[in-house]
């Protein structure tokens, strides 16, 4: 199973036409068993609420909402870069202002 065919399956469910999974089966290009252990692992992985209606012989989200599958870059380590470059201007900045309110404090 790869990424086309979880994306496609998703897409399916999404839609409201993914059917069950003999018909899933045929579209996305596996096994019932399959398709069986990808709805598992979307409702595990993606916490997606993906029920079945026995009456329509269809997979469907009970909640309506998308599974996204994309690399979304960690920025964390930038902004702490940032952050501290911004702390360190501004303490540079203010340095003549302590070390001027040291020097009346402590009559240095």
């Amino acid at each position: 199973m790869n990424l086309d065919q979880y994306q496609k399956l998703e897409q399916l469910i999404s839609q409201g036409n993914a059917g069950g999974p003999e018909r899933l089966a045929k579209h996305i290009g596996v096994c019932e068993r399959s398709v069986k252990h990808m709805i598992s692992d979307l409702k595990r992985i993606c916490d997606a609420p993906i029920e079945f209606n026995r009456k329509t012989n269809t997979y469907y989200y009970s909640v309506k909402g998308r599974c996204q599958f994309k690399f979304s870059p960690c920025i964390k380590e930038e902004l702490k870069v940032e952050l501290t470059t911004a702390v360190n201007a501004v303490v540079m900045k203010m340095l003549p202002v302590f070390s001027l309110c040291i020097s009346l404090c402590f009559d240095i």
